[in-house]
């Protein structure tokens, strides 16, 4: 199987996103096809023994839509291609409406003179102007608006209705009652027939025409306005790497594109200066602004060999680096794949769109098409009105069309999907999917993991007991033991050992998963491992004192006898205590899950409030501990950062993975926390509910706007007696003209981008 991502044009609503899944998954041997409404894309995953990509291809094409192979660019480059687009939608909008308002004010002005222009002698002479003009206006309105109407058209014909077929049949309809009236109107005024060219006069409908399409193309344009500012929130990220660097070889510098930099290069940067890749320092010391990365404004003090990452600013003495990852593979490049990740997404909620979206467009064509005979039968036989009146009847089937465009239903979900990832990501938390956000919002029950999550994990050798081979010794056999290994309390051990000047010697060694090290005759690890091998732990001079105060102690025994003891002590982080508490409060959960000894675990369980703990358990059954918790119903999140915690953050409704964590551990989870703070946790389980609560009001508002509209623009209140204006189309009773239908259609998809970007604003107030 293979995965690979389209660029396709054409979509304006969420039966367009529909129609393109729905054609692409009919293909053999597709298994999954994901469309982006916002993002404008395909992804689509299959056998390419079977299918092609040209295949693929037609088959969106056929559908009446435009489609590409996605050629990946660069961040800055997207956001100016679509400022580039933006601004060509507003030349066209300006355009249109620059012909459309003097059409309206024309189409108008007859009325507007009153009953003393109109018996004027040469009063359709100027009618006859009037209408010329119209018609001379409103041909560029539908040359500026040929976006819209052509491909619903296409789409139309080849049996796929969506948005733009609605809003062109429409505009059809309009303007071929508008043309049939100009006829009917010059053949009754060539023949002196005054009342019905008079009565055609009144009622051409080009304004319609006109005003249908200049409404949809200010809503569309407001919808791409929102698109643009929200990704421009990641495109000022990725602007802050430069686009050159300076590689260092030997003692000279030159200056090259970032683009060419390869790893293993070199890197100087000078002061005040942005870092122009992934690396790690060569310098003794720096001191970066990771601002832009972690909000945080105080600069990071680094030492040698710690990691550095593109797009921060090196605030001390200039400094060299080390070139570790380049592009879509640096920490930059992640945050942006990710964020794109989730904004193509869906969440759960958005499948009842896709649903309904599937049979709308057709429905409402056929419901057009029923509400043009009703009225042309009931005006027809004298149950409404004075006559035939096939005016109304063209104004309520259009005004049905018009209004029912499901704009706002597609983009009820993505963009706070994507408003809400935006925001997350400028706050340091990063969210792989939609569908993690409606998970977090119902996860009860928070699992963490002690060791790096909610302590430092930066473990410092507070003691070390060894009567029978002193210190020294000891710290040598275990250094030697521990080279090479990343885990907290092998790093403080060695530490320690190199600032005592000891040195390490060559041992093979294997690794005992969960409990420590074998080496030759020694055994170096926890109390699990000492008790596997029958080392007795009673030895006389070395003391468990530092166990049973809640340190963690590993042990190192020798032909089966114990000969030394180290403790270790991990601080806990100074918000870990804050967050447990709001979560708290929240009424949620809260669990402390690690492989620490009973003491030590009990012992930050009780400093942070923790009540439930599971101590000593091993890799595999963290897995287990998720899995136990969600066979009692909870929903259930993860919160690690090692290579062990991987199997729980997969299991787990919502795995979320501390930034500063492996690889690994932020490959198998749903949401990634680039500042290691546990306050992050609270602020995204906040943001999960603000962004579902937001799609729910999306949706609600929607289902509710056809729900009320759709009767109204079909005639349903046509009872109510009112004052006959341009508002209702000269009717003396209560219907909607399809001018007002296609201003009500946009101001229901304005109002949804409006409410999604209300999520910035809050996202920006929680501050804990």
């Amino acid at each position: 199987m293979m995965k690979r991502k389209y660029r396709v044009s054409g979509m304006m609503c969420v039966n367009c996103q529909a129609t393109v899944e729905r054609v692409v998954r009919s293909l053999p041997s597709v298994s999954q096809a994901t469309v982006s409404l916002l993002g404008e894309s395909l992804t689509a995953e299959f056998d390419g023994n079977v299918l092609s990509d040209e295949k693929i291809i037609q088959a969106v094409e056929n559908a009446g839509y435009g489609c590409a192979l996605f050629v990946q660019e660069s961040v800055a480059s997207m956001q100016r291609n679509k400022e580039k687009e933006l601004k060509k939608k507003r030349l066209q909008l300006i355009l249109a409406w620059a012909f459309m308002l003097p059409m309206m004010t024309i189409a108008m002005l007859p009325m507007m003179l009153g009953e003393g222009f109109m018996h004027r002698e040469d009063y359709f002479l100027w009618i006859l102007i009037d209408v010329c003009l119209q018609w001379a206006l409103l041909i560029p309105v539908l040359v500026f608006s040929r976006g819209i109407w052509i491909p619903g058209f296409r789409s139309l014909f080849k049996g796929e209705p969506n948005m733009n077929s609605l809003v062109g049949f429409g505009m059809a309809a309009s303007t071929l009652y508008g043309l049939y009236s100009t006829i009917r109107f010059i053949a009754a005024y060539a023949m002196m027939d005054h009342a019905t060219a008079m009565a055609f006069s009144m009622n051409l409908y080009l304004e319609s025409s006109a005003m249908i399409p200049c409404f949809v193309m200010l809503g569309k344009y407001i919808e791409s306005r929102a698109n643009v500012k929200t990704t421009a929130a990641i495109a000022s990220l990725v602007a802050l790497i430069p686009d050159t660097a300076y590689r260092v070889q030997g003692d000279a510098k030159e200056e090259v594109m970032t683009d060419s930099l390869e790893l293993g290069d070199i890197v100087f940067v000078g002061t005040g200066e942005s870092i122009p890749c992934d690396g790690v320092l060569t310098s003794e010391t720096g001191s970066i602004n990771e601002s832009a990365l972690t909000g945080e404004s105080l600069p990071v003090e680094k030492k040698k060999g710690d990691t550095v990452v593109g797009g921060t600013i090196n605030l001390g003495a200039p400094i060299l680096l080390q070139v570790t990852a380049l592009g879509k593979d640096t920490t930059m490049g992640k945050i942006i794949a990710l964020v794109e990740e989730a904004s193509e997404s869906k969440a759960p909620l958005a499948r009842l769109a896709d649903r309904v979206a599937r049979i709308f467009c057709p429905a409402i064509l056929i419901l057009a098409a029923v509400v043009f005979v009703i009225w042309e039968l009931l005006t027809g036989l004298g149950a409404v009105g004075n006559g035939l009146d096939t005016n109304l009847a063209v104004q309520l089937s259009v005004s049905v069309l018009v209004i029912s465009c499901p704009c706002a239903l597609g983009l009820a979900t993505p963009v706070a999907v994507m408003v809400g990832t935006g925001e997350g990501a400028k706050q340091g938390i990063l969210v792989k999917s939609a569908e993690a956000f409606e998970r977090l919002r119902d996860v009860d029950c928070f699992l963490f993991d002690k060791t790096g999550t909610l302590t430092e994990g930066r473990m410092v050798l507070s003691s070390v007991l060894a009567p029978t081979i002193g210190e020294n010794e000891a710290l040598r056999i275990a250094f030697s033991m521990e080279v090479g290994n990343p885990h907290p309390i092998a790093k403080a051990l060695m530490e320690r050992a190199k600032a005592q000047g000891i040195e390490e010697v060559e041992m093979p060694i294997e690794t005992i998963a969960g409990k420590g090290i074998v080496s030759m005759n020694y055994l170096l690890g926890n109390k699990a491992l000492m008790d596997d091998n029958g080392v007795d732990m009673t030895v006389e001079g070395i003391l468990l004192d530092d166990a049973e105060a809640g340190k963690t102690v590993t042990y190192l025994a020798k032909d089966g006898r114990l000969v030394a003891a180290f403790a270790f002590e991990d601080e806990i982080k100074e918000t870990s205590q804050k967050a447990v508490a709001l979560l708290k409060n929240m009424g949620k959960t809260v669990v402390l899950v690690t492989g620490d000894n009973h003491q030590a675990a009990s012992r930050i369980a009780k400093v942070l409030g923790i009540e439930v703990v599971y101590d000593e358990v091993l890799p595999g059954e963290k897995e287990q501990v998720v899995a136990h918790f969600q066979k009692d119903g909870h929903r259930v999140a993860f919160i690690g950062d090692g290579i062990n915690d991987a199997p729980a953050l997969t299991l787990a409704d919502v795995g979320i993975a501390i930034g500063a964590g492996t690889d690994v551990a932020i490959d198998s989870a749903n949401i990634v926390l680039v500042k290691s703070d546990p306050l992050d946790v609270v602020r995204a389980a906040r943001m999960s509910q603000r962004v579902v609560r937001n799609i729910k009001e999306n949706l609600l508002w929607a289902f509710l706007y056809n729900l009320v509209l759709i009767p109204f623009a079909a005639g349903a209140f046509y009872g109510i007696p009112v004052q006959g204006s341009w508002i209702t189309g000269y009717q003396n009773h209560l219907v909607l003209t399809p001018m007002l239908a296609s201003f009500a259609m946009s101001i229901s998809s304005i109002t949804v981008v409006l409410n999604a970007l209300r999520l910035k604003k809050k996202g920006r107030k929680d501050t804990l």
